[in-house]
C-alpha cells in the first residue's frame, strides 16, 4: 500500500510472517491507498483522522477502527 504524510505522526507496523499491515494515527492525517498484491491496482483511498487504525490484509480487506494510538508507540 501506499502512505501518504499530510503534515502527521503515525506507526506502521508490517511483519514478514504476518500477512495484516496496520496504520495507526497519531496526529495530522495520512491518506493510504490499498494495492493488490498480484497486479499493484490501487483498490480504496483513505483518510485516516487521529486515533484511528486502518488494517489490510492479503484479501484486499479493509477494516479502520477507533483506537488510543498513544498506546501503540508508547
Amino acid at each position: 500500500m501506499n502512505i501518504t504524510a499530510l503534515g502527521t505522526s503515525f506507526e506502521v507496523f508490517s511483519f514478514e510472517k504476518d500477512k495484516n499491515v496496520e496504520t495507526i494515527l497519531l496526529t495530522g492525517k495520512v491518506k493510504i491507498e490499498t494495492k493488490q498484491l498480484s497486479n499493484d491496482k490501487i483498490t480504496g483511498t483513505y483518510l485516516l483522522a487521529p486515533n484511528e487504525k486502518l488494517s489490510y490484509n492479503e484479501k484486499n480487506q479493509v477494516q479502520i477502527e477507533k483506537v488510543d494510538a498513544n498506546s501503540y508507540s508508547a
